[in-house]
């Protein structure tokens, strides 16, 4: 559903058809490392919370994935360490945690670097 006004939040599809999340996730992770970097003057810490913002949503969704299609929708006939097996991720799922990482990671050095 498409609400008014918020069409900029709607998924926006390329000719090859590719998601262009990959890269709506780093801005985001630099928005929240930005929040905390300013608030705090300490921008690794703003990396830490932009990374693991999106290492949590990926995890999650993987985990979920995992248990709908290898262990039957049943949530306790997987393992503790379901969401970490191999089969639960995909290169959509690690693109989604990897490029706002290594975003927050280079402005973090940058900055570091830099001040």
């Amino acid at each position: 559903m498409r609400l008014a006004g918020l069409h900029c939040f709607t998924p926006k599809r390329s000719r090859a058809g590719n998601n262009m999340n990959h890269l709506a996730h780093p801005v985001i992770a630099l928005v929240i490392q930005a929040i905390i970097g300013l608030v705090s003057g300490d921008w690794w810490t703003g990396a830490a919370a932009g990374s693991f913002y999106f290492i949590g949503r990926e995890y999650a969704q993987a985990e979920y994935r995992n248990i709908e299609q290898n262990y039957h929708g049943r949530r306790s006939l997987m393992p503790y360490f379901g969401g970490l097996e191999p089969r639960a991720w995909t290169l959509k799922g690690l693109l989604d945690f990897i490029l706002p990482s290594l975003a927050c990671v280079f402005v973090a050095w940058l900055r570091s670097w830099i001040f």
